[in-house]
């Protein structure tokens, strides 16, 4: 009886265990909002030199209050411009045309823009809303 009292323990422990794993691993991903954006070309991205396999990627993450930026093939710098809509708050950073960029912003509620502009003049613009 005792064994049966212990496997019956060890049984309710590992499925608490489980759901309470399942839970805060859901959580990880509610606390973010990716941001789709759109390529707005310049006349200069015709040119050969410019980048041909583009990719940016735009996370925000609300727990931190800050968008992730991750970047390939996009020059040397790209300034970012991030702005509420809402409440004319702005932020401006210049980051590395490559890798992964950290930019803080106060995460207040309202209608946020992000742009992202390459040294070709290229434009990637993105909308959330926090």
């Amino acid at each position: 009886m005792q064994k049966s009292t212990f496997t019956s323990f060890l049984a309710i422990f590992a499925m608490s265990l489980f759901f309470s794993l399942s839970f805060a691993y859901a959580g990880i991903g509610s606390s973010g909002i990716n941001i789709n954006l759109r390529h707005i070309p310049s006349g200069a991205s015709q040119n050969p030199g410019a980048p041909r396999s583009l990719i940016i990627e735009a996370y925000y993450d609300s727990e931190l209050s800050y968008v992730s930026a991750s970047l390939s093939s996009a020059g040397t710098l790209v300034d970012v411009y991030i702005e509420n809509q809402d409440t004319e708050e702005q932020y401006n950073y210049q980051i590395p045309g490559t890798g992964n960029s950290v930019l803080p912003i106060s995460g207040t509620s309202g209608y946020w823009t992000i742009t992202f502009i390459l040294s070709n003049g290229d434009e990637y613009i993105g909308y959330f809303i926090l």
